[in-house]
């Protein structure tokens, strides 16, 4: 996916406020060094590509480069863990999802 220079800002825009909501620490770990906003559902995924509770901040090992336990490397972990540890947030980005598939079956 090509990233514009206007969607480069508004991504920092939202990375900012994620980590803000986070307190600055890596939601997994509580590492506040080397942080990254991972997007829970891939940005490409229009609907969700800037609302607030489909990012959570991770530190760079668990963002990328953990080979057991990252969001990247292992995402189905990372999905049970993030349902597990945030259950109402889980819950609003599935339901966004099924309003968004049933709109395409309409």
């Amino acid at each position: 996916m090509r990233i514009s220079k206007e969607m480069r800002k508004e991504l920092k825009v939202w990375a900012d406020k994620v980590k803000e909501r986070d307190c600055y620490k890596c939601c997994f770990c509580g590492s506040g060094e080397y942080l990254n906003a991972h997007h829970v559902i891939d940005k490409q995924y229009k609907p969700l590509r800037f609302f607030l509770d489909n990012g959570i901040t991770l530190c760079a090992k668990n963002h990328k480069f953990d080979s057991t336990r990252s969001a990247h490397n292992n995402p189905i972990w990372f999905v049970e863990w993030f349902k597990e540890k945030f259950p109402a947030r889980y819950n609003k980005l599935k339901e966004i999802v099924e309003e968004e598939l049933n709109k395409g079956e309409k």
